[in-house]
């Protein structure tokens, strides 16, 4: 039987394309619009794609976090899902996946992920870090770990993530600890360090 990941869509480049008209990056695609540009996902998985928002990511602050991580933690006891993808804009990405490392308590893994570069850009890496973020969701050994982020082949915790810079695919830091993803034949990781799954008392939904 095939696992199923529920991805939630909350906006940023992942879903942004170049308009021409304004000279500017828009988030004009839709979630179902991404994953049909990678068909080996649905082909691998079954995906459920949940539509929380579609905004830039200055724009979310901590009452949608809350919301978030409420949603989140809804979506997990769902003994059909397997883990949670949130796909968001980079801006605000420490934060919001920071608030969810907080909040959310759950085993099944939960991986907040995004992209630099808009799709029709040569060195576009939404579709890469979206599939390895599935596979990473989807893992056993990934179990347990709390709320992790995923970009550039790397596994990191929110508690170390910081955007540094904004012309390179690469904008994640994580100075003290680091998890690199290995990835073999687009399927394979392993963890350099453990981190651990915090136990929250507060209830996001409260």
């Amino acid at each position: 039987m095939r696992q199923k990941v529920a991805i939630i869509v909350t906006g940023g480049t992942i879903l942004s394309t170049y308009d021409p008209q304004t000279k500017q990056i828009r988030p004009v695609k839709t979630g179902e619009q991404l994953i049909s540009e990678l068909p080996a996902l649905k082909e691998q998985y079954d995906i459920e794609l949940i539509a929380f928002s579609n905004m830039p990511s200055p724009h979310l602050n901590p009452q949608i976090g809350l919301e978030l991580a409420g949603k989140i933690e809804d979506t997990l006891r769902r003994a059909d899902i397997s883990g949670v993808v949130v796909l968001q804009g980079t801006d605000t990405l420490e934060e919001m996946s920071y608030l969810c490392y907080l909040l959310v308590n759950a085993e099944k893994p939960v991986v907040f992920t995004g992209s630099m570069k808009s799709t029709h850009e040569l060195y576009a890496d939404s579709l890469g870090n979206l599939y390895d973020a599935v596979c990473v969701a989807t893992s056993e050994e990934a179990r347990n770990r709390g709320v992790m982020v995923y970009f550039n082949q790397n596994i990191l915790s929110p508690r170390y993530v910081m955007k540094t810079q904004t012309r390179t695919t690469w904008l994640l830091l994580e100075p003290l600890r680091q998890a690199p993803l290995e990835r073999l034949q687009m399927s394979r990781f392993t963890f350099s360090i453990h981190p651990q799954r915090r136990r929250s008392t507060i209830d996001p939904r409260a």
